[in-house]
């Protein structure tokens, strides 16, 4: 069973309010997926703001089990940096995998 989930897309360019709008949708929709009780969430998307509703909403997955795969963002930067983080990616959550590509 596939749960498709519309949100406001996170953009690193986008104003801070419009940052905070776009992970406040984020996190709506991991809950909304938590009470449906999802296996996998797939999160095609980063956002350079840690956001302490999104981590405890992530942690939440993590208890019931859920996997939550994540992309490592397209700059080719290290994410474990703080200068460089992108979120969800950067959280160190076990339940958090995180994927990326290479050119080459």
């Amino acid at each position: 069973k596939i749960l498709p989930l519309k949100i406001i897309g996170v953009n690193p360019s986008m104003t801070e309010e419009g940052l905070k709008e776009g992970i406040n949708s984020l996190v709506a929709a991991l809950n909304l997926a938590i009470k449906e009780k999802v296996n996998v969430i797939n999160i095609s998307l980063g956002h350079p703001e840690r956001s302490i509703e999104e981590e405890e909403i992530l942690k939440c997955a993590r208890q019931k089990g859920i996997i939550v795969v994540t992309s490592a963002g397209n700059d080719n930067k290290n994410i474990d940096k703080e200068e460089s983080s992108s979120y969800p990616a950067s959280y160190n959550l076990e339940n958090v995998w995180v994927v990326g590509s290479s050119h080459g």
